[in-house]
């Protein structure tokens, strides 16, 4: 296994429901990468909604809220830090 999946997925999670060749595999690639160069991944908390895309926080090991259809933005939008986020 890649050492970022290895370190970031959700193995009870695995395998994706992602299509061969879809793009979705690839997106999250780059988004596990963008955490472990940022080391965030201590401080995220992902917001979903519905649809293929809306799947992808669900393999990260991270909090995640699912939402309301259309309803991501206003869900993330009260997501409130708490005093450790400052670091």
């Amino acid at each position: 296994m890649n050492p970022l999946a290895e370190k970031y997925l959700r193995k009870s999670a695995l395998p994706t429901i992602f299509c061969p060749g879809c793009g979705h595999g690839t997106v999250l690639n780059a988004f596990l990468r963008a955490v472990d160069d940022l080391d965030i991944i201590a401080r995220l908390a992902l917001v979903r909604g519905i649809g293929c895309s809306s799947w992808t926080p669900v393999f990260i090991n991270t909090d995640v809220i699912h939402s309301l259809h259309g309803r991501a933005i206003a869900v993330a939008t009260g997501l409130k830090p708490h005093r450790w986020w400052a670091a």
